[in-house]
């Protein structure tokens, strides 16, 4: 009785391995029976370093195929939500030992190693283009000051930019080329420029730091980090005044004149007092320093000796570009003539 039940239950399982077996064939039939060519589809596919390292790939933007592919109705529905919700990413790494980081990459090689595709068991048939130039470079970190471009404006001290200084990842032989030079915030960027008010400190966010030429001659969509700066800066004044306290008084006769007229100046008048002039601020900023001077002129001619006048306006003797904003005084004064001696 025993024996024939261990029979019994063998016979079911033998049963049910038959059964599952028939099974399988009839579901892998009607799978192959499923598989259809599915031509030209419109994928974007986007080149991707691989994971952990870091490298310069152009094109850098989602590009778009057509792809071929033969696959069941399932696979294809699969195949089809991948790439419909993202880029398919073709792994693509650099050739330290090859001088031309420009890569022929065979696409339909390419897509077959992507781990989706591969994991669906679909086969890709063809694609358009068939291959595609990929550059391919190794990046190295350079980190370099950033400096203020002022273009024509003249500034007071020195501006204040923060950070100081900013990265980029650039490939080997331009990274070596820029070490030396610096990054650039552009006194133009900032917003109202023209209308600022001179001699105040203003502080600018968000200025855009602008790459070395050479980076931006390789590739002007290269970004450094930060990409933005602030800038304090003051924009030195145009123009500026000046009172000056006193004034000398010069007294300028012609040549002719010299030794034969006298003019007399009372004490009080030897300078002129408070004195305002107005100028450009570099060269009214050198008269207060004392490296430029200002005269009053008391200028007499000929005939004004010969009339003996008794009072004249001052006229100043005042660097280029500079004015007196105050009122000209006129200057009193006597001339006297020596009487003429009798010869023997």
């Amino acid at each position: 009785m025993e024996t024939l039940a261990k029979t019994t239950l063998w016979e079911k399982i033998q049963t049910l391995i038959v059964v599952t077996i028939i099974a399988a064939l009839v579901w892998l039939y009607a799978e192959d029976e499923n598989i259809k060519d599915y031509p030209n589809e419109v994928v974007d596919v986007k080149f991707v370093a691989p994971t952990g390292k870091t490298l310069l790939i152009e094109p850098s933007t989602p590009q778009r195929i057509r792809v071929s592919v033969r696959a069941s109705q399932g696979q294809f529905a699969q195949f089809q939500r991948d790439y419909q919700s993202a880029p398919l990413e073709i792994v693509v790494n650099d050739n330290p030992g090859s001088d031309d980081p420009v890569q022929q990459v065979v696409l339909r090689d390419a897509l077959l190693a992507n781990s989706k595709i591969s994991s669906m068991g679909l086969s890709v048939t063809d694609t358009q283009p068939t291959i595609m130039p990929v550059t391919v470079e190794a990046l190295r970190k350079v980190e370099l000051p950033v400096r203020l471009d002022a273009g024509d404006a003249q500034l007071v001290g020195t501006p204040i930019i923060d950070p100081a200084t900013a990265s980029i990842s650039l490939p080997g032989n331009l990274a070596q080329k820029v070490e030396n030079q610096a990054m650039t915030v552009m006194l133009s960027d900032v917003p109202n420029l023209a209308s600022l008010p001179d001699g105040v400190a203003h502080t600018v966010e968000q200025l855009p730091i602008h790459t070395p030429k050479p980076v931006r001659n390789y590739n002007p969509n290269l970004k450094p980090q930060p990409a933005v700066a602030k800038l304090t800066f003051t924009i030195r004044k145009q123009t500026d005044t000046l009172t000056l306290t006193t004034v000398p008084v010069l007294v300028l006769l012609p040549p002719s004149a010299l030794g034969t007229y006298t003019v007399k100046i009372n004490e009080v008048n030897y300078f002129v007092h408070d004195v305002s002039v107005a100028g450009p601020s570099d060269t009214v900023a050198k008269i207060k320093a004392g490296e430029l001077r200002v005269s009053a002129v008391l200028a007499l001619s000929a005939e004004e000796l010969d009339k003996a006048i008794t009072a004249k306006e001052l006229r100043f003797d005042l660097p280029t570009g500079v004015s007196v904003t105050s009122t000209i005084p006129r200057l009193e004064f006597t001339i006297t003539k020596p009487a003429p001696t009798d010869t023997p």
